[in-house]
C-alpha cells in the first residue's frame, strides 16, 4: 500500500496527544553507498514535519539504528517552539554511516518504549504510535547474538493492541517481508500496516498521511457572544465572530438555518479553509428584513466541512427584534423638520437650510436631497416610523461610515439639533419641539 493510498484507509479516534516513536535507519545505505539513492536528506525532512506538526501535548522519542540502536531523544514533551527547535536540531545532527541494519533489535527497542508509555497513568487518553523509515532487507553479519524481527512477536502481544505501528519501506527494489508478516500480526488488531515507497518520493506527505490515521477528524466552533443587542427591521447586524478550529486541513461551509422562517439573510463568506489546529475567525453578519415583525427569533449557524468524516457544528443564536412601528398609509411627511449644512460652508441660504415639509416619503436618503453629499460616495437615509399614534425620524447607514452627535452608529432616532457626520460633510438636525430626552433609556436609542 502507498502512502498516498493509505490516507484514507483507517479512522480512529483519539482522546489525548500522541507519543511518537519515530525509528530511522541509519545505514550508508540511506545516504546513497553502495549505488542506491540518496534519500537521507529527504527522511530527516519527513521527521521534522513530523516535529512541525506535532501538537502541544504530543511527545516525540526518536531512535537511529544501524548495526546498534542509539536513543537519540526520549519523550520530549511539545509544549512550545523551542521543544520543537531542539527536536529539530537532534534530527538534522543525524548521519547516515552505519555499516549494518539491525531492523529487528529496533523493533524490539520500540515496542519496549511503547510498553513504558502505555503504563503511564494518562494513557488510556493517549496513542502511541511507532513510526519506522529503512530502505533495505535486514543485515545482521557479523553481530553478535542479533534480535530477529519476529522476536518481539511476545512483546507485542503483552501490548494488547496499544500502538500504531507503521513500517515505511523506502528500499527502490528490496523490501523486508518480515514486516508484512509483522504488521499483519493478529496481536496488532489491524493497527500495522507497511507503506511502500520506493526512494521516499512521497515522503514530504508522510506525516499528513498518518496523523489522520490517529485521530477522529474534528470541527469546534464557538461564538462571540449568542445574545445578540435588540435589532431594529431592515439593518444589518454589528460584526459576529465565529471561531473555528480543525485538527485537520478542510474547507467549510457556512449556512444560517432559519428555524422561524423570519427571512434573515447570512452575509459572510460561503465556504473558508481551515488549516490544521490554527484558530479562524469567521466575520458573520445577519440582515434583518425591513418587514420583519417584532419579536424573539431563533437562528442557527452551521458549519458543514467538505471532508464528511467531520460531523457538522451547530451554534444557536437567539435575535430580539424590536416591535415593527406601524407606518401611516398615506402622505408622509417629515413634519416642519430640516437639515441644516455647517461643512462645508454653504454658498447660499438656499444650501444651508434643506426642508424636509414637502418630503412625502416614507424614506429619503441624503444624497438626494443634500448637493454636499450627492458629490461623494457617502451616503445614508432619513426614515419615518410611527408608533401608538407618534412619529418618530431615524437615520440609517447606507454608505460609509456615520456619526450622530459624534457617535458612531449604523441607525439612530434623531433628536432636534442633533449633527450628523458622514463624510466631510456635517449637518444639523431641526425639528423644534422633539428635543431629546434627558434620559436615554426609552427603548428607541442607538443600538
Amino acid at each position: 500500500m502507498s502512502i498516498f493510498q493509505f490516507g484514507h484507509a483507517l479512522a480512529q479516534t483519539a482522546k489525548g496527544g500522541i507519543d511518537w516513536i519515530v525509528v530511522v535507519d541509519t545505514s550508508a545505505s540511506m545516504r546513497g553507498a553502495g549505488g542506491t539513492k540518496n534519500i537521507f536528506t529527504q527522511v530527516k525532512n519527513s521527521i521534522t514535519e513530523f516535529v512541525n506538526t506535532a501538537r502541544v501535548g504530543d511527545t516525540v522519542t526518536i531512535y537511529s539504528f544501524d548495526s546498534d540502536i542509539n536513543l537519540q531523544a526520549q519523550e520530549v514533551t511539545i509544549a512550545s517552539n523551542p521543544d520543537r527547535g531542539k527536536l529539530k536540531q537532534i534530527i538534522n545532527d543525524l548521519k547516515a554511516d552505519g555499516l549494518r541494519t539491525h531492523t529487528g533489535k529496533a523493533v524490539q527497542k520500540a515496542l519496549q518504549a511503547s510498553a513504558r508509555l502505555n503504563q503511564r497513568t494518562d494513557a488510556v487518553n493517549r496513542i502511541v504510535s511507532i513510526v519506522f523509515l529503512t530502505d533495505g532487507l535486514e543485515d545482521v553479519k557479523g553481530i553478535a547474538n542479533p534480535v530477529r524481527i519476529p522476536q518481539s512477536t511476545q512483546l507485542l502481544r503483552e501490548q494488547q493492541c496499544k500502538p500504531y505501528v507503521f513500517f515505511v519501506s523506502l528500499g527502490q527494489q528490496e523490501h523486508e517481508q518480515q514486516l508484512n508478516e509483522f504488521a499483519n500480526n493478529p496481536a496488532l488488531c489491524g493497527k500495522g500496516r507497511v507503506l511502500r515507497d520506493p526512494g521516499g518520493v512521497q515522503l514530504n506527505k508522510l506525516a499528513q498521511t498518518i496523523r489522520p490515521v490517529l485521530i477522529k477528524p474534528q470541527l469546534d466552533v464557538s461564538l462571540s457572544t449568542t445574545d445578540l443587542p435588540p435589532l431594529l427591521p431592515g439593518i444589518t447586524t454589528e460584526l459576529i465572530k465565529v471561531t473555528s478550529n480543525s485538527n485537520i486541513n478542510t474547507q467549510v461551509n457556512l449556512q444560517l438555518e432559519d428555524i422561524n422562517k423570519t427571512g434573515i439573510r447570512l452575509v459572510s463568506p460561503k465556504k473558508i479553509d481551515l488549516t490544521a489546529n490554527q484558530k479562524i475567525v469567521i466575520p458573520v453578519n445577519l440582515q434583518i428584513p425591513s418587514n420583519s415583525p417584532g419579536g424573539n427569533r431563533k437562528l442557527r449557524l452551521i458549519l458543514t466541512a467538505t471532508d464528511k468524516s467531520i460531523a457538522p457544528q451547530a451554534i444557536d443564536v437567539s435575535v430580539t427584534i424590536k416591535p415593527q412601528l406601524s407606518l401611516q398609509p398615506k402622505n408622509l411627511s417629515f413634519g416642519d423638520g430640516e437639515l441644516e449644512l455647517l461643512e462645508p460652508l454653504p454658498t447660499s441660504p438656499e444650501e444651508q437650510f434643506i426642508s424636509l415639509t414637502h418630503q412625502h416619503k416614507q424614506k429619503v436618503s441624503l444624497s438626494a436631497i443634500v448637493p454636499a453629499i450627492a458629490s461623494t460616495n457617502d451616503d445614508a437615509e432619513l426614515v419615518i416610523m410611527w408608533q401608538s399614534g407618534k412619529k418618530y425620524v431615524y437615520i440609517r447607514s447606507i454608505k460609509s461610515v456615520l456619526f450622530v452627535n459624534n457617535e458612531k452608529i449604523t441607525t439612530t432616532q434623531l433628536y432636534d439639533e442633533d449633527t450628523i457626520q458622514i463624510g466631510n460633510v456635517k449637518l444639523r438636525f431641526n425639528w423644534i419641539g422633539n428635543q431629546r430626552p434627558y434620559e436615554q433609556n426609552t427603548g428607541l436609542a442607538n443600538f
